[in-house]
């Protein structure tokens, strides 16, 4: 009995030796030191932000609308696939992460219930039907483009809150369970705040919702500072591939592009005729067409408007009245006025973000008459923005003053605002405020029984000019495209604002972008009720 205990406990020896050994063998292999020393940490990243742009009330333009991401382990993304499968973006990278062995993360359409899940909230950084598309920008692969998402890029990388996460992990890549993850959270300082008005830019989109192509500028006469710009067609910068093919180039911001003007130009000739002495009773007698130097030009009154003052000019937007005013005061006068009221010069807004130059006919490259006489009733290679447009009347409506237009009201840097727009600002008197007083006379009158009267507001007071902008250009039926334009000013309350429409092929101004002014002006009345 004795010799049998004796022998079971030797096996029992043996057994303990050989396990021993073969631990000591395993703990000291290459093999397992190499995937010991490869245990260590993993982190991801679970919300990238980017820092916001602001209107001048503090609304946001970007990262309104809320998304959500979680951080899963592929364990407890099997545990809840059913209840993960309706909420996730793509079921082919709930799956995938599945099937790995490192943590992911998912976007979600919703918060999930469950608690015990590390949920974050992120923002999608564009809306649908994002507003103010053209200014704001877009991004491609996480960098600026265009707009102020490209002129302050680095700026706005910057600024968002961010979040990652740590999880311990085992050489082969799997998290070690009972170690909490870790959580670095960070809130960037910086951001961009504009001189757009949402509210006053959201009156304008839904006012141009129906216009296949054209422009609206809102802006603020007493600082020259841009409420509004909107431009149409529009991209939607959630899904870029859709505008590449359009034909109608979504991506140009028309608000900021050259076109033909028309009549709108008929109020600088004014102004020059004005500044130079003319007195507004000058009168002219309308026949329905004029010849200068054998190039005959026409009236939209072909049976003409008879004896009219500069006034009735206006109201009616005779053509060969401005055309024999223009040839009287001299194309001189008439550039040297164009040119201080901003024609011919681009305005950068942001770092490279700036509106066209237009083209402004140098008088030596108008060597005729003729050739005067087409520039100064608004047509022949005379191009010029709506912003450029704006300014017009703007300085209509201040007095004689031009003030430099400006988008950028202040930028925010780690955590220091400074103010940019005070800075680009600058006022230049364009004409005196005799000057000023009877050209204002004259738009009031184009739209209490002018030309313009579809624009004139419910409320407050607003003067303005129609133009119908002939291309030179013809569409498949053989009709000749013509801009419709309407750029004016509007009173009510204590504000003074410039409006400028632009519908790309509209035709007359006074049918088509005249009542889109009323519109706008109407909004605005809304927003400060008597």
């Amino acid at each position: 009995m004795s010799r049998r205990l004796i022998g079971v406990f030797a096996a029992f020896l043996f057994l303990c030796s050989v396990c021993y050994f073969r631990v000591f063998a395993l703990a000291t292999s290459p093999q397992l030191k190499e995937a010991a020393g490869s245990q260590g940490s993993v982190s991801l990243t679970a919300v990238s932000g980017r820092g916001d742009i602001f209107d001048r009330n503090g609304e946001k333009l970007v990262n309104v609308a809320p998304a959500y991401k979680v951080v899963l382990t592929p364990e407890q993304a099997l545990q809840n696939y059913i209840l993960l499968k309706d909420e996730v973006d793509s079921t082919d990278a709930l799956e995938a992460g599945m099937q790995g062995t490192k943590p992911f993360v998912l976007s979600l359409s919703r918060r999930l219930k469950d608690d015990s899940l590390l949920h974050f909230v992120d923002y999608s950084r564009y809306e649908d039907n994002q507003s103010a598309a053209h200014i704001v920008g877009y991004l491609n692969g996480g960098k600026g483009v265009s707009g102020i998402e490209k002129a302050y890029d680095s700026l706005l990388a910057e600024g968002g809150y961010t979040a990652t996460v740590s999880m311990q992990v085992s050489g082969m890549g799997t998290v070690i369970e009972g170690r909490p993850p870790q959580v670095e959270e960070r809130q960037g300082q910086a951001s961009v705040t504009l001189t757009l008005d949402k509210r006053i830019q959201q009156i304008a989109e839904r006012t141009m919702k129906d216009v296949d192509k054209g422009a609206v500028i809102v802006s603020d006469l007493t600082t020259g500072e841009l409420l509004a710009v909107v431009s149409k067609p529009v991209f939607d910068p959630n899904a870029l591939w859709e505008s590449l093919t359009d034909e109608d180039k979504p991506f140009v911001n028309r608000a900021f592009s050259g076109f033909n003007v028309g009549s709108t130009f008929k109020i600088v000739v004014a102004a020059a005729a004005l500044q130079s002495g003319i007195d507004p009773s000058y009168a002219y007698t309308c026949t329905g067409s004029i010849d200068v130097d054998g190039q005959v030009y026409n009236c939209l009154e072909k049976n003409g408007h008879g004896t009219i003052t500069m006034l009735e000019a206006v109201e009616h937007s005779c053509n060969t009245y401005f055309i024999d005013l223009g040839l009287k005061v001299g194309y001189d006068k008439v550039y040297a006025m164009a040119r201080a009221l901003g024609f011919g010069q681009g305005t950068e807004f942001a770092p490279g973000l700036s509106s066209a130059e237009g083209n402004l006919p140098l008088p030596s490259e108008l060597p005729g008459a003729a050739q005067v006489a087409n520039v100064v009733f608004g047509q022949g290679s005379l191009l010029a923005t709506p912003v450029q447009i704006g300014n017009l009347f703007s300085a209509c409506g201040t007095g004689g003053t031009f003030i430099t237009p400006t988008l950028v009201k202040s930028v925010m840097e780690d955590g220091v605002t400074t103010q940019v727009g005070e800075a680009q600002r600058t006022t230049v008197r364009c004409f005196d405020e005799g000057t000023a007083a009877q050209l204002r006379e004259l738009l009031i009158a184009s739209i209490e029984h002018g030309s313009g009267i579809l624009a004139k507001p419910e409320r407050g007071t607003a003067g303005g000019k129609t133009g119908s902008a002939q291309t030179g250009q013809y569409d498949e039926n053989g009709n000749e495209i013509v801009h419709a334009w309407f750029g004016g000013f509007y009173e009510w309350q204590d504000g003074r604002y410039g409006i400028t429409v632009l519908v790309e092929g509209g035709g007359f101004g006074g049918n088509v972008a005249a009542p889109i002014f009323k519109t706008i002006a109407d909004g605005i009345a809304e927003l400060e009720p008597a």
